[in-house]
């Protein structure tokens, strides 16, 4: 079938639940979306997503990081991204482009924009895996995936706005970004999740007419969500929809919640076709 969506795709809360549960269930993405091509475009790791797509029986290039890492499976792909990067997975090997700064220079530079601030919090970088799965309730296993870091720094605080505010500042200086992941926050360096979308769209579909659709649910998934055509803000059950996608130029505010918002998405576009 022609291809005609490129669909960009935050994970947590939009196409993942804090249960395990995913949108569309392990075996069924190429079925339920024959015209479509799903990228994950995520503030987790490689071996994150990896792990997920391993899970779905679905293996797609992606975006790890908040855009630092592009990811590819296919070698033919790797070398037209310019990969050079490569990961071992239990699926066989991942190829990556870094877009970002290494984690070791982002950690130099948020140890020196952090002096003096009341952070109240701790960098999870260098964590053993055993103490973030307590912390966080989740698997030994999750928690090593999750602190396999290439081009972020997360850390977990619960400093003031005032505070964290300061940070921001400080990073931005020295060009780093501070953005709210759906567990942690996350300081970067380089390319934008928007920029490294653009980047991926224009290197492995040069001149196709795809449409881009972008869907998510956080503050983090702004840039990569303005560089698609279509834009889709997922309806939290507690909190609603993230006021900075949900008025974006063009964005639907999808009226289920959560997982359920991924699947309004997917009769939106089919109604449309």
């Amino acid at each position: 079938m022609e291809l005609k969506y490129l669909i960009f795709s935050s994970v947590d809360e939009t196409f993942l639940d804090n249960r395990g549960k995913t949108a569309i269930p392990p075996g069924k993405i190429d079925r339920m979306i024959p015209n479509a091509r799903l990228i994950f475009s995520s503030s987790r790791t490689l071996e994150e997503i990896a792990w997920l797509q391993d899970k779905l029986r679905y293996h797609e290039d992606f975006i790890a990081e908040n855009g630092g890492l592009i990811c590819t499976w296919k070698r033919e792909s790797a070398a037209i991204l310019g990969c050079t990067g490569t990961a071992e997975t239990d699926n066989g090997c991942v190829y990556y482009r870094r877009m970002g700064a290494e984690e070791a220079e982002i950690r130099r530079i948020f140890d020196e924009a952090a002096a003096g601030l009341e952070l109240a919090g701790l960098v999870l970088n260098h964590s053993r895996p055993e103490f973030v799965a307590e912390a966080e309730m989740i698997s030994v296993a999750e928690a090593f995936r999750a602190l396999s870091r290439r081009t972020t720094l997360i850390f977990s605080s619960a400093a003031a706005r005032r505070e964290l505010d300061r940070l921001r500042i400080k990073l931005a200086q020295s060009g780093c970004s501070l953005e709210r992941g759906a567990k942690w926050w996350l300081v970067r360096k380089g390319e934008s999740q928007g920029e490294t979308v653009r980047t991926f769209r224009e290197l492995l579909y040069p001149g196709k007419e795809i449409r881009t659709v972008g869907i998510g649910n956080a503050p983090d998934d702004r840039e990569m969500m303005a560089e698609c055509e279509k834009r889709f803000a997922i309806k939290k059950r507690l909190t609603g929809h993230c006021m900075e996608i949900a008025v974006m130029k063009n964005a639907v505010a999808l009226k289920r919640e959560g997982l359920g918002g991924w699947m309004e998405m997917l009769e939106i576009l089919k109604r449309e076709e």
